[in-house]
């Protein structure tokens, strides 16, 4: 009677593997929406996106950056790169085609980098 009640493996394993279908629809919904409004999308995304993801980026720069001969290149870099980076992101957001794409990308990296800082601490 016991056996009865315990799932099987496959039923185990349904529930371990993610919903690829479900997250294919998000996707999708997220890409509608995108599509709906695509200047004020590609603003938000080219303008604070660019800015929040080269914060990040300049902020966990430091911690695979290598230190250098005086110990500080790793602190001073990020800073003077900084402009640079936000171009880099501003211009990908601003020239691609495919917008869900600049706006996955750009969160990802947002993502990316949270997790990384937040690992080190």
């Amino acid at each position: 009677m016991a056996l009865i009640d315990q799932p099987s493996d496959a039923q185990d394993r349904k529930r371990r593997v993610p919903n690829l279908p479900k997250l294919l629809h998000y996707i999708g919904a997220l890409s509608r929406a995108i599509e709906a409004r695509p200047v004020l999308v590609r603003w938000l995304v080219a303008l604070p996106g660019a800015l929040i993801a080269s914060i990040l980026f300049m902020g966990a720069m430091p911690l695979w950056m290598p230190a250098g001969p005086a110990g500080i290149d790793h602190f001073v870099m990020p800073v003077v790169l900084f402009p640079l980076i936000w171009v880099v992101f501003f211009t990908y957001t601003c020239m691609e085609e495919n917008l869900t794409r600049a706006t996955l990308v750009i969160s990802f990296c947002i993502l990316a980098h949270i997790a990384l800082v937040v690992s080190a601490f």
